[in-house]
């Protein structure tokens, strides 16, 4: 009896230390928006008084059998530890959403283009790797131009938002 409790001690102990070191991740849907609560991360020092981080990560899970085409699996998330906001203006979270819709197009591009790989026929699990990774870093940077011109424009963060929603649409069969 006093093993059991001593296990049950130590993985309880266990299990409380390592939900601390949990990532707290924020996953793309469409019924659920960014809100100021999903930015828990601390803002640098020097950074700007409107300064924002919205720290999007691309993610993916791969299985693959012998023989077959590999199953990928690609998210889209907001890591909410390292997200942070300086200042609670609701414009600014419509930018953040908009960055955070647009991420998610660009996944669903991906999921496409993974899917079309898959549908050839391809089994070398590298080659989708390898795809994946160059269509993340080119939306990265083409992600950076356009929301450089929206911070002072707020009648351009509209035009995003529809542009955004109506691709989002376009790419329906894509969703997770």
């Amino acid at each position: 009896m006093k093993k059991q409790l001593c296990l049950i001690g130590i993985s309880l102990t266990f299990g409380i230390a390592t939900s601390f070191l949990a990532p707290d991740y924020f996953e793309w849907s469409k019924e659920k928006k960014l809100s100021f609560a999903d930015f828990k991360g601390t803002a640098p020092k020097k950074a700007g008084k409107d300064a924002v981080n919205l720290a999007l990560l691309t993610n993916y899970k791969i299985s693959q059998v012998k023989n077959k085409v590999p199953e990928i699996t690609v998210y889209n998330y907001v890591d909410r530890e390292q997200s942070w906001i300086k200042v609670k203006k609701q414009e600014i979270l419509e930018i953040q959403q908009i960055k955070f819709d647009y991420a998610e197009l660009q996944i669903r591009k991906i999921r496409k283009v993974l899917k079309e790989m898959n549908q050839k026929g391809i089994k070398d699990k590298n080659a989708y790797v390898d795809k994946l990774t160059q269509m993340a870093n080119q939306a990265k940077k083409k992600s950076y131009s356009n929301f450089v011109l929206m911070e002072d424009q707020p009648h351009f963060i509209a035009m995003m938002k529809k542009e955004v929603s109506d691709s989002l649409k376009m790419y329906e069969a894509y969703a997770k």
